[in-house]
Parts: C-alpha cells; structure tokens; sequence
C-alpha cells in the first residue's frame, strides 16, 4: 500500500528549496531507479551522478529519520534532508540534515546550513553555529555529490557572509 501524501505549505518550501540546490549545482533527478524501492520512498529524488538521494521535507527531521535510514540502506546511498525553518530574526533559514551510508551503517550530520562562496558558484552545508553540530565536518556540494571538508570560511565574518548569502540564493530562487 503507498501513502498518500498531502503537499502543505512547508512541503512546497522544501521542494523550491530542493529544486534551487539541483539547479545550482547541475543535478539532474532520475527517479526510474527509485521503483526498485519501496513505494514508502517514491517522493523522494535521486540524483545520479552524485548517488544521492534528496528528501524534501516540511515535517520534523526526526519524524522522517527512520524512513530515510531504509532508503539509504536500500538504495545505498547518501542522502540530504532538506527543510525551510526561520533564523532568529524570522528570516527564511534552510536546514539539512546529512546521511553518509556504508555497509557498516549510516552517519548523521545535522543540523547544516547552506553556505555560498563569495563567487557565488561553490555551496557547501556547514555545521549550525548554535546547534551542537558545530564541530561537525562541513560538506562542499558539487556535480558529483558531496565530500567531507572543512569549514569553506576563514572567520566568523567569512561564516556570517556565506551563510547570509546562500539565503538570499534560496530566498530569489523561491521568489521571497
């Protein structure tokens, strides 16, 4: 039996949110290989050349979190959770959370944060500066899926600007 699935506000966010991150890095979503896994996990995209699965989501990461964990064990792959929530100041904030799988189990990282280089043509999820994430690895995004880095700025106002500019990235491309 598959779920059926109401698309509410914080859905439709998360999913712009989702479409914005493949435009911007070129992703391109395959999902003929997502029939191979159960129906439970067809909402979800799958980026190919990255083997990543992308996970829009409006509900709370913790609610998804086992239904994650047995798609990345059945598709074995990585996977981003991707939701919209607010900063402090009631501006438009992205939330990720990171799921790295291998045959021994997966890995949680989370919260990040998008980051966008001052070029503005390298984004990166860094860890939450006030969440316990912060001495987490940081994960530069590109064509072919992400890697564990090191935080991409060189101080807390190199932070401050890159974290300030890839919201006013999703917030263009999601017209707000």
């Amino acid at each position: 039996m598959t779920k059926n699935y109401e698309v509410n506000d914080a859905d439709q966010e998360a999913i712009g949110i989702m479409i914005a991150i493949n435009l911007k890095l070129g992703w391109h979503v395959d999902n003929s290989m997502l029939v191979a896994l159960s129906p439970a996990y067809w909402e979800y995209q799958y980026v190919p050349q990255a083997e990543l699965l992308l996970v829009p989501t409006g509900a709370s990461h913790g609610r998804v979190r086992l239904d994650v964990m047995g798609a990345c064990r059945e598709a074995r792959c990585d996977a981003i959770i991707l939701s919209a929530g607010q900063t402090s100041d009631g501006a438009r904030q992205t939330y990720a959370t990171v799921i790295r799988w291998s045959s021994n189990g997966a890995r949680w990282h989370g919260p990040h944060l998008p980051w966008l280089s001052a070029s503005g043509d390298q984004l990166w999820l860094t860890p939450d500066p006030r969440a316990l994430a912060a001495d987490e690895p940081a994960f530069s995004l590109d064509l072919l899926g992400l890697s564990d880095t090191a935080a991409p700025y060189t101080d807390a106002l190199d932070q401050d600007r890159g974290l300030t500019a890839a919201r006013a990235f999703i917030d263009q491309a999601l017209g707000g």
